[in-house]
């Protein structure tokens, strides 16, 4: 497995706000996911999620890093609706 990683930073407010380029190739066909979203905590992380699913997004929540008891969570979607996702988030506030 191949990993790249591309980060830039779009805002920090409350949680850390980056626009992270996360590409998982195996070179099997596999869709390319696209980090859109980064937050702290399993709670917020689901509830985001959710947000997404509902707005008709596939959506991917995984853990990217931890510090003591935080846990930094990655909201992942089709590289394809990345924009597309990023757009909702801002309409939705985050």
């Amino acid at each position: 497995m191949i990993l790249w990683y591309n980060m830039l930073i779009v805002s920090i407010h409350n949680n850390i706000r980056v626009k992270l380029d996360y590409r998982d190739r195996n070179f099997g066909g596999q869709k390319m996911w696209t980090a859109v979203y980064m937050v702290e905590g399993a709670e917020a992380a689901k509830e985001l999620g959710e947000k997404l699913k509902t707005e008709g997004f596939l959506v991917k929540v995984k853990p990217f890093s931890k510090e003591g008891d935080s846990i930094l969570y990655k909201i992942l979607v089709p590289e394809f609706e990345a924009d597309d996702a990023q757009t909702v988030l801002l309409d939705l506030g985050y």
